[in-house]
């Protein structure tokens, strides 16, 4: 049986153990729901940074005019970056554009998984099609699901989406071939009691959450917890998410 298995913070993350692992990397509030969107919306690419000092070097690579620089710490405005909030971002012109992406949590939690088999990226958006992309390639890899968390601390929204994607996967007839660890089943129970309104609801007063409110981010979290029909589950490859 393969194992299923959810961490709630990136700092628990084992990178010598994720070679043997499928990993899906969860941060709803916002970095993977950003990524989704701009991939959905025509991004050429969205590269994950963990310092700003490596997101300055690849846009010297790239070029400035083939390139956008989005990004945050601790929800705050970074100079010399565009507010990482995907309902602006998705304005722009994406086409053939690679998206330079540096955040608090997100985009941290994906580098340090870069050694997993094969690494994933979801949030409420596209938890269906996540699903759906675990079922259809069967092999023995225990599948992690690593949520960001926040600053080191549990996060409620990423714990509620990594519970969307397994309640999806229930539902697949190989669901007997699934066996949860306790904070899998945890993630699992806690999305199948909650209804969409109370999910909106904990998404919006999580401490994440309360925090991107009162940094104008509202219409963005009730976009994020409306809307769950997106078809991409963004794959990492060398440090890119296509």
């Amino acid at each position: 049986m393969r194992r299923v298995h959810v961490i709630t913070k990136k700092e628990d993350i084992d990178r010598a153990r994720l070679r043997d692992c499928t990993v899906v990397v969860i941060d709803s509030l916002l970095a993977t729901s950003t990524i989704c969107m701009l991939l959905e919306h025509g991004a050429a690419s969205v590269i994950p940074t963990e310092t700003l000092e490596e997101a300055y070097e690849i846009k010297a690579v790239f070029g400035e005019e083939n390139c956008l620089m989005a990004g945050e710490r601790k929800g705050f405005e970074i100079e010399g970056f565009l507010r990482p909030d995907p309902l602006e971002l998705i304005k722009m012109e994406l086409k053939n554009k690679h998206v330079i992406l540096s955040t608090t949590n997100g985009t941290v939690a994906l580098r340090h998984c870069s050694k997993g088999k094969t690494v994933y990226a979801s949030s409420l958006l596209n938890y269906r099609a996540t699903s759906q992309k675990l079922q259809q390639y069967h092999d023995d890899t225990s599948l992690l699901i690593v949520c960001s968390g926040n600053h080191g601390r549990f996060s409620l929204e990423d714990f509620l989406t990594a519970g969307a994607v397994l309640a999806q996967l229930s539902k697949s007839p190989q669901c007997s071939e699934w066996e949860l660890s306790d904070s899998a089943i945890a993630a699992l129970r806690l999305f199948e009691k909650s209804s969409e309104e109370e999910i909106r609801h904990l998404f919006l007063t999580s401490e994440t959450g309360r925090l991107l409110t009162s940094l104008g981010y509202e219409q963005t979290l009730l976009y994020l917890t409306k809307n769950y029909h997106y078809s991409h589950v963004p794959i990492l490859q060398n440090n890119t998410l296509t």
